[in-house]
């Protein structure tokens, strides 16, 4: 199954800023919300919340 690259994303939530990891799994343009694939499922965010999107590197041959 073809995966977009791992983001991690900042998004403001109850006075404090949180992150998750994981992919886009779809935006919605007229709801305001991203669809956001986690290992435990899908979430949603409202768009107006997130402060920061970060494409993680991928590690290869120096992660040991």
């Amino acid at each position: 199954m073809y995966r977009d690259p791992t983001i991690e994303l900042r998004y403001f939530e109850g006075g404090y800023i949180k992150s998750k990891k994981g992919y886009i799994h779809k935006v919605d343009p007229y709801a305001q919300i991203l669809h956001l694939y986690e290992e435990t499922g899908i979430c949603k965010l409202a768009l107006k919340d997130i402060v920061e999107i970060k494409k993680l590197k991928k590690c290869v041959n120096k992660c040991r």
